[in-house]
Order: C-alpha cells, then structure tokens, then sequence
C-alpha cells in the first residue's frame, strides 16, 4: 500500500496540469504579472527584522545590541516564516518541487518544515543554537535541488514564477553564511 501512495503521489507530480507556468494564474481571482521584479519574501523578512532588531539594539535594547544577535533571531523569524509555507496554501508547490527520485514527498514536505521550525526555535536557545545553525545549513545546501527542478519545471507559487537559480543561489549561500557565523 505503500509503494501505491509513493507512486500515487509522484504522478500527481508528473501531471503537466499541475505545472503552473509563468504568466499562468492558480485561478481567476489571482493576476500575475511576469514582468515584476522578483522578490524573495523570505530574504526580504531576514533583511527587514534584522535590521530592524539591530535599529533596536542601537536605541538601547541589549538583548539585540550587536549585529550576531541580531542577525541569529533575523534568521529564526525567517525559518518560523518558511516552515509555516510547508503547512499553508504552498504545500502543493512545495510537493511539486521536491525531485521526482525523492519518494513520498508530502511527507518530505511535512518533515523538512517541521525541521525548519524546530530549527528556528533552536537558533533562539543558546544550548541548542550551534547544533541548530548547522542542522539548518545542511537543509538549505539538501533542499537546494527543489529549488532547480522549481525552475525547471516552472513550478509556480501563488501564481508567481520560481526564484531564478541566479537569485536564489546567492540568497541560499547569504543564508548559510549567515547561519555558520551566528553559531560558530
């Protein structure tokens, strides 16, 4: 029965219906426009709340008085942001994306949001933020492929196309940066 979901689920993937193209709306309320700028929510959460934090640590507020401390909870509210597409609206994009040689990818999706969330809260406990900023690093450098079978496959979310990969590498490498820093 198993071996029936997994295959179940990978053709639900396969099906060129479910490929949303760039341009291509989810449905008649959701407008697309192809020709605007790309903006990575996530990146964008990290770049605002850390600044943000450190805006605070600047008028006074010690516990985000410096740019590690800043940078480590920016990143936390980033992965508490990311973990709940895995549960939301997303999720079928995200199943769509995970490789078609990775079995049973609702679960894939389920787990690695989880890890995300826990990962996150880890960053947030100074007993557990080493072992948390690494797990996270390696979960951005494993889930990398979803994002090129994404583009591939022009998987799109809420109606919006992929992150190039020439956007998205930078970011994935600004955040693994980021994370080995905070917790080294």
């Amino acid at each position: 029965m198993g071996e029936r979901n997994h295959q179940k689920e990978s053709n639900e993937r396969q099906t060129p219906d479910s490929i949303q193209k760039p341009g291509a709306t989810a449905n008649a309320t959701n407008n697309t426009d192809s020709k605007s700028p790309y903006l990575v929510m996530p990146f964008l959460i990290f770049l605002v709340t850390c600044f943000i934090l450190r805006a605070l640590g600047t008028l006074g507020v010690e516990t985000v008085d410096s740019w590690h401390t800043s940078v480590r909870v920016a990143l936390a509210v980033m992965f508490i942001f990311t973990s709940t597409t895995h549960f939301t609206s997303n999720r079928d994009a995200l199943v769509r994306m995970v490789p078609h040689s990775v079995p049973y990818p609702k679960q894939v999706v389920t787990v690695t949001g989880i890890a995300e969330l826990v990962g996150a809260v880890g960053l947030l406990w100074p007993v557990t933020d080493r072992i948390a900023g690494f797990g996270l690093a390696a979960l951005l450098v494993v889930l990398f492929p979803a994002n090129i079978v994404a583009v591939r496959n022009e998987v799109a979310i809420h109606g919006k196309p992929p992150t190039p990969l020439w956007i998205r590498l930078p970011i994935q490498l600004v955040w693994i940066a980021s994370l080995l820093w905070v917790t080294w």
